[in-house]
Parts: structure tokens; C-alpha cells; sequence
């Protein structure tokens, strides 16, 4: 409708207006439009629909159902505001927030959709793996320090800043994303069983625990969780580390230690990555099992010496660019 318009400053919609659907592209190019007030029936904003417009800030209503792909991606907004209420499901798509500027955020209960999934490899020796990419979200707000999620969602929680997917039994499940802004210590509960691709991508941490079982509990030295998205093969000249789990800009930041568990089952392919002058410590506990660390798993993090539990099978190059 106003695609590449140059001359739109300001959008509103009024109290009565009727509008569900802002479309794919709607207002893309805009580069002028800096005020947005959308209706209150607005249940779509399509992909790209507010892309690369000059928005510095938005709220959301509790009736949007559908946020899309790149849909203010391109945008430098310095804040997000999601209405509190609302019964309906919300889906954020991919790349929805790139290049914004806000510092933190907080996301509805009613979030039921948040990340989709990329596949890796090639279908060959080492399969297709795939990966969730809820970090794809705020691609590129290297502000950000904190995302954090209204008490009572079904499928997503945080705990300090740190978003996390809720299992069936109604505990944090799965790590999704750490805010690369955000910096200290942070533990994440021995509850969890998987840490997703990007996780703690250019991370700002000084270190990272995985809280352990006391040595009584029977889940003490069971392999339960798993770190990354797999054994897969990529360019090992040239990765595309974004499915990385552990990785710091350039390889420089404050990450000293990284703690692990008894109950670590595995770790993927490119876990740690690039961490290489941050001199970034991964202890392992010796009472573990791993059944598999997985291809360039701890790879270029300049690590001269390492003490693994028992270890049953070991990927390509699985410490690839160590001393």
C-alpha cells in the first residue's frame, strides 16, 4: 500500500478503525515514517511490512496473532511494547526485530510461536540436522540485556533476562537465547535438557554454570542434556557459525568459565567457537558420560589443555584449531 513511500511521517490508525491485516511489504522503504499507531483490531502484520522504516519505537496489541517475518526488521527501535492480556496465541517470525536498539524487553504469555527451524547439512554421511533459531529474532541488537517473558505462558519463560522453552511437565526445558548484552554470571537449572543453536552467541558473560544435581539424586552422572544441534558437517575453512551455542565477537570478551554438568549427554557441532582470546575455561565434570562431542565441537578457543570425563565417540576435528 505504501511501499517505498519516502514521504510518510506518521501512520495512525483510530480507535474505530475496523483494519486486521497490515500486509506483506505495506509500508517497506518508508524511511521517513517515525510515529505508528496501530487499531486495536490488528490481528497480522505481514512479513516485511514495516521493514526499513524509521520507527523509533512501537506497542503491539493484545489482539496481534501474527508477527512476521523481518516485519520491523531493518528498523532501529529503541523500544517494544507488547499490551499485557489477551487470550489469543502470538507467533513472531523470523528476523522480526533485526537491528533494533532497545536495551530490554518483555514479551506476553501468550507467546506460543518463536522460532523456526534451519537445516543443516546435506543429507549425506552426516544427515540434515535442525536447529531452532529463536536468536534470529533481535538479529543484530547487540544492546540488548535482557528479554523477559509475562508469568504464565505455556511454552516460553525467562529467568534473569534468559529465555527459555517450557517442557511438558511445566519446567524451563530448553535455553533459546541469552541477550548478547547482557553480562555477569548466569546458572542455568539442572531442569534443562537442551541449549539451542545461538544461545550464547557474542555472549558479554564472565561465566556460565550448569546447575548440578546433588550426588544422592538419581539424575547425577545420567546423560540427559544436550548441547547444539547435532553431528553435521560445514565448510570447515569457512563456517557459517551462527548455529554456534558458545561464541564471542572476534573471539574477545569476558567469558572466563564455562562450568558443566554430570548429566551432560553430548555436544553438537561448532558448540564453542571462536572463543579463542577470551581464554575462556570449559570444565567438564568427571563424572559424566558423554555419549558424543560432535564434529569441530570446541573448536578455535585456543585451549591447551582439557580433562574430559569418559567420552564414547568423537567427531571431525572435533578440537579443530587448539593447541
Amino acid at each position: 500500500a505504501f511501499y517505498n513511500q519516502k514521504n510518510i511521517v506518521a501512520f495512525t490508525m483510530g480507535p474505530n478503525s475496523q483494519l486486521t491485516t497490515i500486509g506483506a511489504n505495506a509500508f517497506r522503504g518508508a524511511n521517513k515514517l517515525v510515529n505508528l499507531t496501530l487499531g486495536s483490531k490488528v490481528e497480522t502484520i505481514g512479513d516485511y511490512a514495516f521493514y526499513q522504516t524509521a520507527l523509533t519505537g512501537v506497542t503491539i496489541s493484545k489482539n496481534v496473532a501474527m508477527i512476521g517475518n523481518y516485519a520491523f526488521g531493518g528498523t532501529a527501535l529503541s523500544e517494544l511494547n507488547f499490551e499485557t492480556g489477551g487470550t489469543v496465541g502470538l507467533t513472531i517470525g523470523a528476523y522480526a526485530f533485526q537491528n533494533s536498539k532497545f536495551t530490554e524487553v518483555t514479551l506476553p504469555s501468550r507467546l506460543q510461536v518463536a522460532y523456526s527451524f534451519t537445516e543443516w547439512g546435506d543429507g549425506g554421511r552426516y544427515g540434515v540436522i535442525r536447529l531452532k533459531t529463536f536468536y534470529q529474532i533481535f538479529d543484530k541488537n547487540t544492546a540488548l540485556v535482557a528479554v523477559n517473558v509475562e508469568e504464565g505462558g505455556l511454552y516460553f519463560a525467562s529467568v534473569d533476562g534468559v529465555v527459555y522453552e517450557v517442557g511438558v511437565n511445566g519446567t524451563v526445558a530448553s535455553v533459546l537465547y541469552c541477550p548478547p548484552a547482557k553480562t555477569g554470571d548466569v546458572t542455568i537449572p539442572k531442569e534443562v535438557i537442551n541449549v539451542d543453536a545461538g544461545a550464547f552467541a557474542n555472549t558479554s558473560l564472565t561465566s556460565i554454570t550448569f546447575e548440578e544435581y546433588d550426588k544422592n539424586d538419581p539424575n547425577y552422572g545420567t546423560p540427559l542434556l544436550e548441547i547444539g544441534g547435532g553431528n553435521i558437517t560445514v565448510d570447515w575453512q569457512n563456517p557459517d557459525t551462527s548455529y554456534s551455542v558458545f561464541s564471542l565477537k572476534n573471539g574477545a570478551g569476558n567469558l572466563t568459565t564455562i562450568k558443566l554438568p554430570s548429566h551432560l549427554k553430548s555436544l553438537g557441532s561448532h558448540v564453542f567457537n571462536n572463543l579463542h582470546k577470551a581464554g575462556t575455561q570449559i570444565i567438564f565434570n568427571q563424572d559424566a558420560k558423554i555419549e558424543s562431542i560432535g564434529n569441530m565441537a570446541i573448536r578455535d578457543c585456543n585451549i591447551t589443555e582439557l580433562s574430559l570425563p569418559v567420552v564414547d565417540s568423537f567427531g571431525t576435528y572435533a578440537f579443530y584449531g587448539n593447541k
